[in-house]
């Protein structure tokens, strides 16, 4: 899970030392790199970025990859970065495959706007970094951990958490439940029991509304708009617990 601000930043950084520590694989092959794209933009779009030298982590997530033109596409960062991203600067990515941190450092080849959002050009990186063995074992709930979106006609749709992180969130629900619902809506309020009866709620903006391949769930992320310092406050307590139990 990405996280942002003080504390998330010192227990990301932690994470990503471990990572470059204990990498134990370089993808330099042209086909198994973009079978490992292809599958972060189907499996678990959210990802961190670091740019330069910075310390400073942002949330993002990877929407789309093209082999014709060797490109990726990153979302906007999130919190917005100042300066913003310019071309030619280099940054490093981090997400996850199969439960796998994976990690690549590449460079900004242009700013592009889809369905009227800015979004990131990237170019394809020369080389992945795979860690074979899990840094951290996924948090599986024992129960489904369900997530209500009330929608901008006021109805209330229901999915389950599949991630979530101080940028945003990522949802399993239904092909019906997701007719609504499109890069760019604004969602009122996002609510979701995390642990007993910590609950965090927020507004959201729908970011990419991506289906699943083998099943008939579709999976929509988002990123907090509002997010309240108490909401925030448990949260960020809630991901902190996990990375000192893993």
């Amino acid at each position: 899970m990405q996280t942002t601000g003080s504390k998330g930043d010192f227990v990301l950084k932690d994470t990503l030392g471990r990572l470059k520590a204990a990498t134990d694989s370089l993808i330099i092959g042209r086909a198994e790199k973009l079978s490992l794209l292809e599958r972060l933009v189907t499996q678990r779009p959210m990802v961190s970025v670091r740019r330069g030298r910075d310390d400073t982590v942002f949330a993002s997530s990877l929407l789309d990859v093209d082999e014709t033109s060797n490109a990726l596409w990153i979302d906007e960062l999130s919190p917005t970065p100042e300066p913003g991203l310019a071309v030619g600067e280099r940054v490093s990515v981090f997400g996850e495959v199969d439960g796998t941190p994976l990690g690549f450092r590449t460079s900004v080849r242009a700013q592009d706007v889809r369905k009227g959002l800015p979004i990131h050009v990237l170019g394809l990186p020369r080389m992945l970094r795979l860690q074979r063995h899990r840094v951290h074992p996924r948090f599986v709930p024992a129960r489904p951990i369900p997530v209500y979106l009330v929608d901008p006609s006021a109805g209330v749709l229901e999915g389950a958490l599949r991630d979530i992180s101080l940028g945003g969130i990522c949802v399993s629900m239904t092909a019906k439940a997701v007719r609504t619902l499109g890069r760019g809506v604004q969602i009122p309020s996002c609510t979701v029991s995390i642990s007993g009866s910590d609950v965090v709620q927020a507004a959201l903006e729908i970011r990419y509304v991506r289906k699943e391949p083998k099943t008939a769930k579709v999976f929509v992320g988002g990123r907090f708009v509002k997010l309240k310092s108490m909401h925030k406050a448990i949260l960020e307590s809630f991901l902190q617990t996990l990375q000192v139990a893993a």
